[in-house]
This record gives C-alpha cells, sequence and structure tokens, in this order.
C-alpha cells in the first residue's frame, strides 16, 4: 500500500488510506519567522500499536521526525510523502545506528518512498530572502529508510535519499497542511 501526502489549506492535514487518516498537531509560534506553517507533530498514541508499522503510522513518524527547526537557525518541512512498508526483519543493532531505545524483541521495517524537503531560511530582518523565496527544495524521487519499535511501543521512522540531487533554491514553502 501506498500513501501519498500532500499538503493542503485545511486545519488539519489527512491521508486517507484503508488504516485510516493521519491527523497531525503542530509546534506553535513557529512557522511565522520563516514565513510558513508551523512543523507538524504526532499527537500521542498516535505512532503506538500493531506488530508492524501501518503506512499511516509510517507517513506519520517520517513527517513528524523530519520536520522542525534545526541548528542552523532554518526551518525543515516536507511534502508529498509516499511511503511502502517492507516485510519485517530481526533487530540488528548494526542495522540502527545511534539509536539507544529500539525494542530489541520487535522487528524492524524497511520503507521507501519519495518526498520533497525544503529548508527555509527566517524572513527578513533576521534572513535575507524576502517572502515566497525564502526556501530551497530538494525532492528525494528515491528515498529509504527504516520503522523501528521504541520501548514505549511506539513506531520511529525516518527516511531519506536524493538530496544530492539538485535542488531548487528561492522557492516558497509547502503550503499549510
Amino acid at each position: 500500500m501506498v500513501l501519498v501526502l500532500m499538503a493542503c489549506k485545511s486545519p488539519v492535514t489527512s491521508a486517507q488510506t484503508a488504516s485510516g487518516p493521519a491527523k497531525y498537531g503542530e509546534v506553535e509560534g513557529v512557522g511565522a519567522r520563516y514565513g510558513s506553517h508551523n512543523p507538524r507533530t504526532c499527537p500521542q498514541g498516535s505512532l503506538s500499536g500493531g506488530n508492524a508499522p501501518t503506512v499511516t503510522q509510517a507517513t506519520m513518524s517520517v513527517v513528524c521526525n523530519l520536520e522542525g527547526p534545526s541548528i542552523d537557525n532554518t526551518l525543515i518541512l516536507i511534502s508529498e510523502v509516499t511511503v511502502q512498508v517492507g516485510g519485517g526483519r530481526s533487530y540488528n543493532e548494526a542495522n540502527l545506528y545511534n539509536v539507544t531505545d529500539a525494542d530489541v524483541n520487535a522487528q524492524v521495517y524497511p520503507i521507501r518512498g519519495s518526498l520533497k524537503r525544503y529548508i527555509c531560511s527566517p524572513l527578513p530582518p533576521l534572513g535575507i530572502w524576502p517572502a515566497g523565496q525564502q526556501c530551497s527544495m530538494f525532492p528525494a524521487s528515491v528515498a529509504t529508510g527504516a520503522c523501528y519499535k521504541n520501548t514505549f511501543g511506539d513506531w520511529h521512522c525516518t527516511m531519506a535519499g536524493g538530496l544530492g540531487s539538485q535542488g531548487r533554491n528561492k522557492q516558497p514553502p509547502p503550503t499549510a497542511p
């Protein structure tokens, strides 16, 4: 099953799949500085449950793990996320570098898909680019990653790839979810 999540102008981002709609929270007060929507968060319990992550859980986890302010004073936003969940494999510490909260008794699931990653600078006077030109967009048409269950029973998924592809500068941020 593939889930496509596109940014839209409704107050709650939804992506309908057989496993239900995806509903996000947000980090309030961050987006205004960047002329964008606020980064999305995953409400408590939305990533819990199941022996394998659903496509909705995997997609939500990717979004919530990738979006947010970065240490270099930029804001990371993503859009047009697609995710496929593969078959599970046994936990192997070598495959989950620097992960300290993994449930070693749960399986790890490979994921693949695509997304667009936006790196946005603050608007003037803190930044130099005017509204509508403050972001660089990097399409990742072939992205891969993994989902693991942490010791609290929540799925944690991340996906990367294609960021070395040609980025597009002076882009507007993705539309509000």
